[in-house]
């Protein structure tokens, strides 16, 4: 079973359910735009801001471990060195 299974069984529907939740909150962004609602209504520049470097280091976070995982699994399971 291995390595594709492995992406098979675990990694697809981790990335289409991102994908799923990604599309939703942006078509429920759109609606409330659509209906003349501000969705960062009360935010000012520096809170957005501090909002969106959130957002950026928690991508980043997530890429660098999973990297690291993915480096860690290359090692064991296919003796790469």
């Amino acid at each position: 079973m291995g390595l594709l299974g492995f992406l098979v069984i675990i990694i697809f529907p981790v990335c289409g359910l991102i994908g799923y939740y990604l599309k939703t909150k942006n078509h429920e962004r759109m609606k409330l735009i659509e209906q003349g609602v501000n969705p960062d209504e009360g935010l000012t520049i520096s809170e957005y801001r501090k909002q969106a470097n959130l957002k950026n280091g928690v991508l980043f976070l997530t890429l660098g471990l999973g990297l690291f995982i993915g480096h860690l699994l290359a090692i064991r399971c296919f003796r790469v060195r």
